[in-house]
């Protein structure tokens, strides 16, 4: 994983956003996957287990990767509910700046996607975000237990 700046590494990132609940949903997949999704477009795969702790108003999911890594996923619900990241590097610290959240490149990828049937993420991608998802859920029912990933995909 490299930063723009000057062939950095991460070493770390936080994400933050809103994350309402929907009992119809499991957890996170409701409105959490839109952190989850900015988590793994700037660590990448191979996360190998999660945490989470929930309160009223917030969820914090902290994901170990494979490099030793942290990546935290920080879902708000009461408060201010704006988006953001923070990246760690090795020589940087990057912060995203506080802007009005919008649709228009998902929705630019969304159409290039059912022109050239090319998905813009790689579907073994998108099924371990759902497995980090899954896990961080089991680790909520444990009370905050570690959860690997690989258990929830055996």
């Amino acid at each position: 994983m490299k930063l723009a700046a000057k062939e950095d590494h991460i070493v770390g990132c936080d994400v933050h956003g809103p994350c309402l609940l929907e009992p119809t949903n499991p957890d996170l997949t409701w409105y959490g996957i839109h952190e989850v999704t900015m988590l793994y477009a700037l660590m990448g795969t191979e996360c190998e287990s999660v945490i989470q702790v929930r309160t009223q108003g917030t969820d914090v999911v902290i994901g170990k990767w494979k490099g030793g890594q942290l990546g935290v996923m920080r879902g708000i619900r009461d408060g201010k509910q704006d988006w953001g990241i923070t990246l760690f590097g090795e020589k940087v610290l990057l912060r995203s700046d506080s802007r009005p959240f919008s649709y228009r490149p998902l929705v630019v990828e969304i159409i290039k996607f059912f022109q050239t049937r090319l998905a813009p993420v790689k579907a073994a991608e998108t099924l371990e975000m759902f497995a980090f998802m899954d896990a961080a859920d089991l680790s909520l029912q444990r009370g905050g237990a570690e959860v690997r990933l690989s258990e929830v995909t055996r």
